[in-house]
């Protein structure tokens, strides 16, 4: 049986496999977002296993503890 993981995105819970990536994350937090270069996202989180707080740019992973890694992310235009 596959472990869950339990995170918390912009204070809302889901569950992930064992390390997640810049775009699920932004997937979470704005699902069906639009995407492109003039949209960029700021995701910090803390409470991970490996590393475990920062910030995840584009093609960053994070590998999630079981519980409680929780993401911060917000939405920026670039002008």
């Amino acid at each position: 049986m596959a472990k869950e993981f339990i995170i918390v995105v912009n204070a809302e819970e889901h569950t992930v496999d064992e390390t997640v990536g810049y775009e699920e994350i932004v997937n979470l937090a704005f699902p069906g977002a639009p995407t492109g270069p003039e949209i960029t996202y700021s995701i910090t989180f803390e409470h991970a296993k490996e590393p475990k707080q920062g910030t995840l740019g584009p093609g960053g992973t994070v590998v999630v503890k079981p519980r409680n890694t929780i993401f911060d992310v917000v939405q920026a235009n670039r002008s």
